[in-house]
């Protein structure tokens, strides 16, 4: 009897495990659709976007993660300025000018190694839309995170409306 209980619990941590990866399957999928503003809802039923963004709020209540999500505008040798769209850190991040190009975002023992995980939100943007750009987001240490930019002719390039997530794991 006790082997069957065993292999019922495998079964069961097997089903939630796949549920989860389902989730942040759908939660990535959602930070793209929202990111990009598409409106989609696939024929014939489906997930809407709605759904999707609530597959992302309920592995965040779930899993425990925190997450960081806004739109910076910087230009000169200025600090870029937040639009947060959401922050569950626990904190505010100060935004600040480093280098031509490079941006860090600074809040003490936020970004732990191994649990952080910081990403481009939609498509790269900078003063000339139509001018693509080389982009950096990376883990700098527990209390910075860093955004380098830049343009193809090698030129640092400002920030409009650029998009970053940082998801932190427990």
């Amino acid at each position: 009897m006790n082997g069957l209980d065993s292999g019922a619990n495998k079964k069961r941590k097997a089903e939630k495990m796949k549920r989860f990866k389902l989730l942040l399957f759908l939660a990535l999928i959602s930070t793209s659709v929202m990111a990009q503003g598409w409106n989609y809802t696939p024929s014939g039923g489906g997930v809407s976007t709605a759904q999707l963004h609530d597959s992302l709020n309920t592995l965040s209540t779930v899993r425990n993660v925190k997450i960081y999500r806004a739109l910076l505008t910087q230009s000169g040798t200025d600090a870029p300025v937040a639009t947060v769209l959401e922050n569950s850190l626990g904190g505010t991040i100060v935004l600040s000018y480093s280098n031509a190009g490079e941006y860090d975002l600074t809040l003490a023992g936020a970004f732990p190694a191994g649990k952080c995980f910081p990403s481009v939100l939609g498509a790269v943007s900078n003063d000339d839309p139509s001018n693509l750009t080389t982009t950096q987001i990376y883990r700098v240490s527990d209390n910075v995170i860093r955004v380098r930019m830049i343009d193809p002719g090698e030129t640092p390039a400002n920030l409009h409306d650029f998009g970053i997530q940082i998801l932190v794991y427990p």
